[in-house]
């Protein structure tokens, strides 16, 4: 147990480092705005590059109107 948290606390702390820098610049924010570009590139639709953004917000996935759950929590 002692080497779990020897592994998990400093990245957790890296995390919340993290996220506590997104919060100030926006920075993550930008970054997923410059990926939407080689998406399109590919052929894919621009939504799949904010794939993660939308689903931890509590979003859709760029699924507008759509009613069917996807997780085993429904």
């Amino acid at each position: 147990m002692h080497w779990y948290f020897l592994e998990v606390l400093p990245l957790f702390v890296l995390a919340s480092v993290l996220i506590w820098i997104d919060r100030l610049t926006g920075l993550f924010a930008l970054a997923l705005k410059i990926m939407e570009y080689p998406t399109v590139w590919i052929g894919l639709p621009s939504q799949t590059a904010v794939f993660s953004s939308s689903a931890s917000s509590g979003g859709t996935s760029g699924q507008q109107g759509s009613t069917e759950c996807m997780t085993p929590a429904c």
